[in-house]
């Protein structure tokens, strides 16, 4: 409201919504009231506030959600540039990508359903996007080709698993980023987002992110290198991998 004076004469002015608290006013001749005057209810609701995100079912933190539409579109857009087929409109239960098939520094393949990773090379200089709207199953050997540094993306709309006999070949100074959104999870009954070995991680520069439990397995046979003394690092403190046998559970974990 905004009181105006002048000599002995006075304004009150209301803007837009304003309303007086209750009561009638008492007006004397020389004050004039512009506005409205109607009386104020007895009565009224307040709305309730919503939350900015609706809880979950099990009331998790809620994890960034990944743009599969984006992905799709530039598997699609690549299949035109190329001529190779990088979009599968069902699942595929077994990719291999021979050396040499990858020809640019970015090469995206996408599956509708699940995506299963046979023998897949990836160049030197060279960032590997793998995604898939339901589980990405490592099955035989994912590896770099040639001396140099390349980049693994492996995006799942439900959970990434591997299979006993299947080998990481990637090496030092390699990127890995593994993201699985696990649309079916469930904390008693389907727990585990993203299945990795230890001997995978190495000296590699990488990211987990997982909705729901994180299980790293530590097995001599996957130490594919030497003797050497691989370990995780998150924080504090280091997990040695070459000094125990014992696997362990990332439990809860969104990022590794």
């Amino acid at each position: 409201m905004t009181l105006a004076t002048s000599g002995s004469n006075a304004s009150i002015r209301d803007y837009r919504d304003a309303r007086r608290y209750g009561g009638t006013p008492s007006i004397s001749g020389n004050v004039t009231v512009d506005g409205s005057k109607a009386q104020l209810p007895t009565t009224f609701n307040v709305p309730s506030a919503s939350d900015p995100f609706a809880p979950t079912p099990f009331n998790e933190v809620l994890m960034p959600q990944c743009d599969f539409d984006y992905y799709r579109e530039k598997a699609k857009e690549q299949e035109l540039e190329d001529g190779q087929q990088h979009y599968y409109t069902s699942s595929v239960p077994d990719l291999d990508i021979a050396p040499g098939q990858i020809s640019s520094s970015l090469y995206v393949v996408f599956v509708e359903g699940d995506l299963g990773i046979g023998t897949v090379n990836v160049p030197v200089n060279c960032k590997g996007v793998f995604v898939a709207t339901g589980n990405v199953i490592l099955r035989e050997e994912l590896r770099r080709q040639g001396a140099g540094d390349a980049e693994f993306q492996i995006i799942a709309g439900n959970k990434v698993t591997y299979e006993t006999n299947f080998n990481m070949a990637i090496d030092d100074n390699d990127k890995m980023f593994i993201y699985a959104a696990h649309k079916t999870y469930n904390p008693n009954t389907d727990p585990v987002s993203v299945q990795y070995e230890m001997g995978w991680f190495r000296s590699i520069e990488g990211q987990i992110t997982a909705r729901g439990d994180i299980v790293i397995n530590s097995n001599k046979n996957k130490f594919k290198i030497g003797l050497y003394n691989h370990a995780i690092r998150f924080k504090n403190p280091a997990v040695l991998g070459e000094a125990s046998r014992i696997p362990f559970t990332v439990q809860s974990w969104r990022e590794l």
